[in-house]
């Protein structure tokens, strides 16, 4: 059976961000321990260790008496928002991420998982474009008996939509006729 991406339980770098900022200033090691329930793959325990000399984040998990070592690194990145800020990313099996999955047997990225749908692996914006694309039907209701049917509701959603789409088109071409660059 295929497991839902979105059911597993998620380690995101923004939930240790800090602890691992400090780590880096300080120079010292960080750890942590917890114990995970999880109604689609059981239950197991966790203890993630930070080595900021290295740049390693170590996972060792146990689940039905195994254990399992998982090293994982932490890249360092310049931000683009502030001069000196810096952005932490994930490097797991390949790929950068700032979200890892588990599921029990290790923390993996997202691209990882093989069975989930082509629809989880879109970005919001990818979905929602997706979804809009084209919601006109020859032979469609808007309404039944005074009420919105759901083929109004999406047809309302994509005319909210395109409306909201060309009034940031008009703001942009406006304000670059004003600044007269050609």
């Amino acid at each position: 059976m295929a497991i839902n991406i979105d059911c597993l339980v998620k380690l995101r770098l923004s939930s240790i961000k800090n602890k691992i900022a400090e780590a880096i200033k300080t120079g010292e090691a960080r750890a942590g321990k917890s114990k995970i329930k999880s109604p689609y793959v059981g239950e197991w325990e966790t203890a993630l260790a930070f080595f900021p000399e290295r740049m390693e984040l170590v996972a060792l998990i146990t689940k039905g008496g195994k254990e399992v070592k998982q090293k994982i690194e932490v890249i360092e990145e310049d931000s683009n928002l502030r001069n000196g800020s810096k952005v932490y990313y994930f490097f797991c099996r390949g790929y950068k991420c700032r979200t890892l999955y588990s599921d029990g047997t290790g923390f993996y990225p997202r691209a990882a998982f093989r069975h989930i749908y082509g629809k989880q692996k879109q970005s919001r914006k990818e979905r929602e474009i997706a979804y809009m694309a084209e919601p006109f039907r020859a032979y469609g209701k808007e309404t039944y008996r005074g009420r919105l049917t759901p083929y109004g509701k999406r047809l309302q959603r994509y005319k909210e939509y395109e409306t909201r789409v060309c009034n940031s088109f008009l703001k942009f071409i406006s304000k670059y006729q004003k600044t007269g660059k050609r």
